[in-house]
């Protein structure tokens, strides 16, 4: 018969509280281990503990810092992406549907220049440039970005138009985007003779939405 088996209750609890003193003592040594020799009490292992997430959550705030910084370093590559892509995509519309009605060929460009079909061209390009770019800026929200880049730039009234729902223009700069976009139209073709006083409108409306711009 194995001794435990004899004896008495009382004899019992003791070996009991015995074990678990043992146990507590070797809870101990192993978490002292564990610590590298470096933790003696329970109070320093739960001051270790807390020095060991304390380091982490540093550790991962700085990941996380890094990670804000690409992505809004991305987020300006974007914006400056989508400005350029809409600018390509406008040019190519305004080379095929202008330039070529209008009839200019390479020998003439010097002398084209001067003329006033040309002039009211440059300075919708650069009203066009200024609202490619306000629709590109990176202080608006991305998903909003897309949705301007998605509109088809054969349509500049639906972009002028979304851009205001959204706020993104005022309505007094909306609508000398509207009158510059009007005037370009009606002379787009080269067929139509250009007035002198739609280039000084146009004039007026490019320093309009540039110094409201600036």
């Amino acid at each position: 018969m194995d001794w435990w088996t004899q004896l008495s209750p009382g004899q019992g609890s003791l070996l009991a509280g015995v074990m678990t003193a043992l146990g507590a003592v070797l809870g101990i040594i192993i978490a002292g281990g564990f610590f590298s020799g470096k933790v003696k009490t329970l109070k320093e292992a739960l001051d270790t503990s807390q020095e060991m997430l304390e380091r982490h959550a540093e550790t991962v705030g700085d990941t996380l810092e890094g990670i804000r910084e690409r992505i809004s370093v991305l987020d300006a590559q974007t914006s400056s992406l989508a400005s350029g892509l809409g600018r390509i995509e406008a040019n190519t519309v305004e080379l095929s549907e202008s330039a070529e009605q209008a009839g200019l060929e390479q020998a003439g460009l010097e002398q084209a220049i001067e003329d006033p079909w040309n002039r009211v061209r440059e300075l919708w390009f650069e009203i066009r440039d200024e609202l490619e770019r306000r629709a590109s800026d990176e202080a608006i929200d991305g998903r909003t970005r897309a949705a301007y880049g998605r509109i088809d730039r054969r349509q500049y009234y639906l972009l002028i138009e979304k851009m205001t729902e959204k706020r993104t223009l005022t309505a007094a700069v909306s609508e000398a985007f509207d009158s510059a976009l009007a005037i370009w139209q009606r002379y787009k073709s080269g067929r139509t003779a250009v007035r002198p006083d739609d280039i000084n409108r146009m004039m007026a409306l490019r320093d309009q939405v540039v110094q409201v711009a600036a």
